[in-house]
Order: C-alpha cells, then sequence, then structure tokens
C-alpha cells in the first residue's frame, strides 16, 4: 500500500476543515481503487496562525494507480485553488509519510 497525506491549512479553522472535507469528497469520485480516511485536525492543530486538518489516502502499489491519483490531484487542487472560496487554503501532499 502507498500513504498519501495531504494537509489543508486556513487562518480560519472553519474553512480549513470545509475545504478537507469538500477535498475528501472530490477524492472519492476519483475512480481509483483507494481508502480515503479523514479529515481529521492535524496532530498539532494550528502552526503559525494556520489550522490543519489532514487526510490520508491508501493506494495499491500499481503504477497505472499512481499516475492516475497524480494527475486527478493536481487537477483537484488546481481546481479547488479557482474557487473564490477556497483561494487562500495551502494544500500539501506528502507521498510516503513518516
Amino acid at each position: 500500500m502507498k500513504l498519501i497525506r495531504i494537509s489543508v491549512r486556513h487562518k480560519e479553522q472553519v474553512l480549513a476543515k470545509k475545504g478537507a472535507e469538500y477535498l475528501r469528497n472530490l477524492l472519492q469520485e476519483v475512480p481509483v481503487q483507494k481508502v480515503v480516511l479523514g479529515p481529521e485536525k492535524a496532530l498539532v492543530g494550528k502552526v503559525r496562525n494556520y489550522y490543519i486538518f489532514e487526510l490520508l489516502l491508501k493506494l495499491e502499489r500499481r503504477h497505472e494507480a499512481n499516475q492516475e491519483m497524480k494527475q486527478a490531484l493536481q487537477q483537484l487542487v488546481e481546481s479547488m485553488q479557482q474557487q473564490r472560496e477556497f483561494r487562500n487554503l495551502r494544500i500539501l501532499i506528502d507521498v510516503d509519510p513518516q
């Protein structure tokens, strides 16, 4: 299994959580076999005035699945950044986190 951790950050807690939930809903529609966990408040919930919510993705270690998810993630993040409500979200993607 391949793990991908997605951190969603914003200065307002409500918007950070809303953005993370919206991203989760979009990820569940991607036609790749996966498990989406979260969003949950990060272990350290606030850093430098940014609230942090995290999602975890579990993928198979198939090359095709990884490529499809990579492209889908790029498109989803770009489309979210273009929406006025989510423009100031910071989305960080960590593949195989420690």
